[in-house]
């Protein structure tokens, strides 16, 4: 498809101008996770693994909100290209709703069994103290993390990704000011430890989810007072979503083995993955999850408009600027890894594997670029399952089977991990390059808009 100088030139322009309020937002989002493990890593080694693997229970709330979320942008962008604004407002009610009701359950689980939740992988007496208290704490906000993922990704779908920045930097900067002046007691404020830290957090979710709710209603992208009961709409937003959650449960549930597996080989190499991922997550996460959420909004407007060969064009070409941008910053993380890593912990073993984990994570960098712009590119057209097949398998076969299979029977040790996490993610990225290259979900689109606004021109 031969398109002109100036056609590229608007595409480049439009994809800056979405993904900057994205990748500041996803800054400080990320900063405020470093934060955390920088005040818990004053304290031992034990801590920062404690609310490390505590926070992989604690991201199950984000996972179930992303999901969810992924089908609100995905019918949002399509419903505002397609200028079909009844559609939009009753899918934006119904992920509302049904976030809520799948944040209250996770609320109540996290609360009465907080602890618990580490003591099955065997974590060591302190770290489950610590972790337990942490995790119950922030799952106290589940609803509220849920509602904020899911209402931030129905503004985004209509092309507003400013209002949903604006929201979380000011909550991300209440929840790093709150962990430092509750974890570590400054001026008339408790020394509380990783219970601050947690306090903080469960403050700064239900503040900013009132936030995202007003913005929702003042910007005019809800206007419904009614209960949500289109079951059409309800069915879609189930089948888009469903899959994206099913793969992040499914990508906690590996994640506990696999904290399992590296407890195997002591506290400071848990705390070193998670130092590592840390590093990874900061310098890498804004651009990978900003690309991911535009080629989301791209794909997603250009099919509501009836343009599939636009959407195609948007995907692929929001792929290349997302490998540009991380390429770079990939580069600076592998050769500034120590250096970064040191400034966590002083302890020489857990600075020596946090290096190489976040070495790891910068090889496999052009990999997780293309798995997260294409997965959001696939969300946009509501196909979720490739993206489900390619996380399910890539987590569960190789990031914890290959990783465990060369670290503990073959006997290589930590670094087979290391292999195990670069392999992943090449697996990842070859399934979904290849299903936004076939045409499965171009067809399932069209197919989903048909019916989505022929159920609401019925009503």
């Amino acid at each position: 498809m031969s398109r002109t100088i100036e056609e590229f030139k608007q595409t480049l322009s439009r994809s800056f101008s979405l993904s900057t309020p994205l990748i500041t937002e996803q800054f400080f989002g990320t900063l405020m996770r470093t934060v955390d493990i920088l005040i818990t890593g004053l304290f031992s080694p034990a801590a920062i693994a404690a609310i490390g693997i505590a926070d992989v229970y604690a991201q199950l709330a984000m996972r179930v909100g992303q999901g969810l979320g992924g089908g609100a942008i995905a019918l949002s962008s399509q419903d505002t290209g397609g200028q079909n604004f009844t559609s939009r407002d009753e899918a934006i009610a119904q992920s509302l709703l049904l976030g809520l009701l799948f944040g209250i359950p996770i609320a109540i689980i996290g609360v009465l069994f907080g602890q618990s939740a580490l003591d099955l992988l065997g974590a060591p007496s302190e770290v489950s103290r610590l972790g337990g208290l942490y995790l119950a704490v922030v799952l106290f906000a589940a609803p509220a993390d849920i509602i904020t993922v899911v209402g931030s990704r129905a503004l985004q779908g209509t092309g507003n990704t400013r209002t949903p920045m604006y929201i979380l930097i000011v909550a991300n900067i209440l929840n790093i000011v709150g962990s430092i002046l509750l974890g570590l007691g400054i001026g008339p404020f408790p020394e509380l430890s990783i219970l601050g830290v947690g306090i903080a957090t469960a403050i700064a979710e239900y503040f900013s989810a009132i936030l995202v709710l007003f913005a929702l209603v003042s910007t005019g992208v809800l206007t419904t007072s009614k209960l949500p009961r289109n079951l059409t709409i309800t069915r879609q937003l189930l089948v888009i979503s469903t899959p994206q959650m099913v793969s992040g449960i499914v990508t906690t549930a590996v994640y506990l083995p696999f904290n399992a597996l590296l407890l195997l080989f002591g506290i400071e190499v848990t705390a070193a993955y998670h130092i590592g991922r840390r590093m990874y997550h900061q310098l890498t996460g804004p651009f990978y999850r900003a690309y991911g959420t535009v080629s989301s909004i791209v794909v997603g407007q250009a099919i509501g408009k009836g343009d599939l060969k636009q959407a195609r064009f948007e995907g692929w070409f929001t792929a290349g600027i997302s490998i540009v941008l991380l390429t770079i910053s990939g580069f600076v993380l592998f050769v500034k890894s120590e250096f970064l890593v040191s400034i966590f912990t002083s302890d020489p073993l857990t600075i020596y594997h946090a290096t190489n984990f976040a070495k790891s994570f910068s090889v496999a960098i052009i990999f997780i670029s293309l798995y997260f712009s294409l997965s959001g590119a696939l969300h946009g057209a509501g196909d979720a399952m490739t993206p489900f097949i390619a996380r399910t398998t890539g987590f569960f076969g190789i990031f914890l089977g290959l990783s465990y299979l060369l670290s503990v029977p073959l006997n290589f040790g930590v670094f087979g991990i290391y292999v195990g996490i670069i392999c992943s993610y090449f697996w990842m990225a070859s399934i979904v390059v290849y299903g936004f290259y076939s045409d499965k979900w171009e067809l399932r689109a069209i197919d989903f808009m048909e019916k989505r606004y022929h159920s609401v021109a019925n009503k």
